[in-house]
């Protein structure tokens, strides 16, 4: 958490209308967005994490610093990388979370769902790389989680 004083606060609002519909209503001013040397302050953190977990709406410079900083580390992308950086970024993503919309399901509320499910997903992968650790293993980077015939992890 990085506060800067005077700054004003963000706003984001979610409106669901009576039929479904949803809009997700933003004021970010940019002091309240991450800054490349926010991220280096976090680097031994980010340096030591076994797990990471990116949030792509932040700017692209604070995105690859923390990308940068967690390479080694299991980057699970929140979100779809520009097109600027999509290469750089999927190459060094281990899993990306990504909403794309399958069918014309109405939904009628996703108020934090998206980021209930990357704690989730980044939750369930790195409990199946513990299982899949060597037994007496002193390493700190996981190893790639076992799969069941199925594809999904344990």
């Amino acid at each position: 958490m990085v506060r800067r004083e005077g700054a004003r606060t963000g706003l984001i609002v979610d409106v669901v209308d009576g039929d479904g519909r949803w809009r997700y209503l933003e004021d970010l001013p940019p002091p309240v967005l991450l800054t490349e040397a926010d991220v280096a302050a976090a680097g031994p953190l980010l340096r030591d994490a076994l797990w990471t977990a990116v949030q792509l709406q932040q700017p692209p410079e604070a995105v690859r610093a923390a990308v940068g900083l967690a390479r080694g580390n299991r980057i699970v992308l929140d979100g779809a990388p520009s097109e600027d950086d999509r290469d750089e970024l999927l190459a060094a993503a281990f899993a990306v979370r990504a909403v794309v919309p399958l069918d014309e399901t109405p939904v009628a509320d996703t108020t934090g769902a998206g980021d209930a499910l990357t704690a989730a997903l980044v939750a369930a992968l790195a409990r199946g790389s513990r299982r899949s650790a060597p037994s007496g293993s002193r390493s700190r980077r996981p190893a790639p989680p076992s799969a069941t015939p199925e594809g999904v992890p344990p």
